[in-house]
């Protein structure tokens, strides 16, 4: 039973250092119609949806560390049975479970090939400003791409 809680007591003190600056729904919604209207396409349909009222989330460098950790990217690609999507829900999933205040989403957007599905997260820059970047559960990057969102959620 020891180990139980000392690993939950870990478990508490990572989440603490991932989970550190506050984030309300409201600065959310203005981040994303302030980066993303641009890219919108408009011959499709938009959504974005912000579930929760609430969430903390990190800098730069944990989203990066984040990104490259999650072990997603070790799964095996099968065109139409395991291929983007199920990359992107696996890691939105995974994240939530492990960090369920953490600002990561799944999204689908345009590319230059057709239709992807990835993940993207919100992190505090150095200036203590909002910003976000996609993740490609695929590879584990963390970049900003300049793909066309279509449905984004969080």
């Amino acid at each position: 039973m020891k180990i139980i809680q000392w690993i939950k007591f870990f478990w508490m003190k990572a989440r603490k250092e991932v989970e550190k600056y506050p984030v309300i729904k409201t600065h959310l919604d203005e981040l994303m119609k302030s980066k993303i209207r641009n890219k919108i396409k408009t011959d499709t349909c938009y959504g974005y949806e912000c579930t929760d009222l609430m969430y903390f989330t990190c800098d730069y460098e944990t989203a990066k560390l984040i990104a490259k950790t999650i072990p997603i990217k070790y799964r095996k690609y099968v065109k139409t049975e395991h291929d983007c999507e199920n990359f992107a829900i696996e890691f939105y999933a995974l994240c939530k479970t492990l960090f369920p205040y953490l600002p990561v989403g799944y999204c689908k957007v345009n590319t230059s090939k057709g239709k992807h599905a990835l993940n993207w997260i919100a992190y505090k820059t150095k200036s203590g400003r909002l910003s976000f970047d996609f993740i490609e559960p695929q590879t584990g990057e963390l970049m900003y791409y300049d793909y066309k969102p279509y449905y984004l959620e969080v």
